[in-house]
């Protein structure tokens, strides 16, 4: 461990205790939930702990932190400290100074600490939940007057404006719980179906079955609660490529400057003289409301570039887009799926980038194009792409064709059978991959089920051998495949040949749960060969 996650865990333990000495359920989420699944620890980077806990709990904890609370600790919150100008709980260790320049103003949560997010009951009526959203938008821009949280404030700028202009007249405190009597008002019944959590930019909703009884995870040695349904949760939050390390170059912390030794009240203190705290405040108050005008203007800019790259692909693209290649139509025939894949890329990259994508533009293109690469990126295991370029065409009859409907189904059945699998629903999951074994035999994820269950249920591992090797003959990169035929050689006692397979594994997969079950001395012999 890291040495800031030494202390971070020791922050973890005291909160646990605290919860369970009072009967409180909390959970792990985001990348703790991650960190524990994946890694059964931190994330190798992270220096930070994230729990999630709902309203009601929360309560609870706040009448009794003050008579269990550790010496040199703080349960920062706004139910607590009205000055306080986040949402998001930080349980504080007060010896140690973690800063963040938003810390700068009110000077509180300053220490190394875990972060508490709040799940709160969100409405079912889509009407009011949109409603809902605007609020909670106006709300965490209103807690933190001094920067923007979420740049979708530009959409609801004049209810904004209005609570700001109340909030001279009534004062910050009276609008602030005007809004959450709003937002806290409705119950954690059977009647709710969805948690939301606030998040700063982000609007995150949760199905409330997720999290039902919690369920213990490893974390570094100890156990932990987590979402019954923590491979939902994970799915829901990173999305279908959750159990990827990332490259270190998507690896994200945080930026603060760190001294875990020195109480962060001393080193504030030793700041403070050479600030003017009330000039720094209307500085930043200003900055803030010139930062909001500034988005319309910056999301127009980047729209406006948008469209020119649009057309650029459009125009560069054609000869891909405007038509399928006898080619690409000979690949599609014959199943070469991965080759089909390359072929199209250029295309499918194009429409997925984050510029078309954020700005919901769509490239034009063929049905037939968008079939082809439809297929081609399912097939090769990719479907969650393939997914989300569907949804560039729903509204479009002319492309959005019945095939493309049923390749819809189709994944959403993959992702159901990946799902059971995670969650040891091996019926279940035979059930959907039996559904589609005629039309599909040779996608990827299903096929390599296939092999899997039959590994379960102590099959014939030569006959399995076999299909395994078939099946990577089409997909010679995959690493599922790889280390399914490190099992499937070691079950049948080829105890060398088992070895290799694993270590080609090791050197190519960046899969977290696959590396957790590879042996040890597969991994050093693929880090030596590099």
């Amino acid at each position: 461990m890291l040495d800031e996650q030494i202390g971070l865990l020791t922050l973890l333990k005291e909160f646990d205790s605290i919860c369970k000495k009072n009967n409180i359920t909390y959970f792990l989420e985001g990348g703790s939930l991650l960190g524990a699944v994946r890694h059964k620890g931190f994330l190798p980077w992270d220096d930070d702990i994230d729990l999630c806990i709902t309203r009601s709990e929360f309560k609870k904890l706040l009448t009794v932190i003050d008579q269990d609370l550790p010496a040199g600790r703080e349960l920062y919150c706004y139910e607590r400290y009205p000055e306080y100008l986040r949402e998001t709980v930080k349980y504080t260790n007060l010896t140690s100074t973690v800063l963040f320049r938003n810390h700068i103003l009110d000077g509180l949560a300053a220490g190394q600490h875990i972060d508490l997010f709040i799940l709160d009951p969100a409405p079912s009526n889509p009407k009011e939940l949109e409603e809902y959203k605007t609020l909670a938008t106006i709300y965490s821009e209103l807690m933190t007057p001094v920067y923007v949280m979420c740049e979708d404030i530009i959409d609801h700028r004049e209810e904004y404006n209005f609570y700001r202009r109340l909030m001279k007249v009534q004062g910050r405190e009276h609008v602030l719980n005007t809004l959450r009597k709003k937002l806290y008002a409705y119950e954690d019944n059977e009647d709710c179906q969805t948690y939301y959590l606030r998040w700063g930019n982000k609007h995150r909703f949760f199905d409330k079955s997720i999290f039902g009884t919690p369920v213990e995870v490893e974390f570094e040695g100890g156990m932990y609660p987590a979402p019954q349904y923590y491979h939902r949760f994970l799915r829901a939050e990173f999305g279908d490529t959750w159990m990827m390390v990332p490259t270190a170059s998507q690896q994200e912390d945080h930026d603060t400057f760190d001294c875990y030794h020195t109480p962060n009240r001393d080193f504030i203190a030793d700041y403070t003289p050479f600030i003017n705290f009330e000039d720094l405040r209307q500085t930043y108050i200003a900055r803030k409301k010139q930062n909001i005008r500034k988005l319309d203007y910056t999301r127009r800019l980047r729209r406006e570039k948008a469209l020119m790259t649009k057309i650029l692909y459009e125009v560069v693209l054609a000869p891909v887009t405007d038509s399928l290649s006898t080619e690409a139509q000979a690949l599609l025939m014959e199943n070469r799926h991965q080759e089909l894949a390359d072929l199209l890329k250029p295309y499918y990259t194009a429409q997925l980038s984050d510029e078309i994508a954020e700005n919901n533009l769509t490239i034009t293109v063929s049905k037939e194009v968008l079939y082809a690469t439809v297929v081609a990126l399912v097939m090769v295991g990719r479907y969650w792409e393939a997914e989300h370029l569907i949804g560039f065409h729903k509204h479009n009859k002319e492309v959005y064709t019945e095939h493309i409907e049923q390749m819809e189904r189709f994944i959403t059945d993959i992702r159901g059978c990946i799902l059971a699998c995670e969650e040891e629903r091996y019926e279940d999951a035979a059930a959907l991959a039996d559904r589609w074994a005629q039309a599909y035999p040779l996608q990827l994820n299903m096929a390599t089920f296939r092999i899997e269950q039959g590994l379960r249920n102590g099959d014939d591992a030569a006959v399995l051998l076999t299909s395994a090797k078939a099946l990577l003959a089409r997909y010679p990169e995959n690493d599922k495949l790889m280390f399914l035929l490190g099992r499937l050689h070691t079950a049948l006692g080829h105890t060398a040949e088992g070895m290799e397979w694993y270590t080609r594994c090791a050197a190519v997969t960046r899969n977290g749960l696959i590396m957790m079950e590879l042996p040890a001395a597969a991994m050093q012999a693929a880090q030596d060969r590099k």
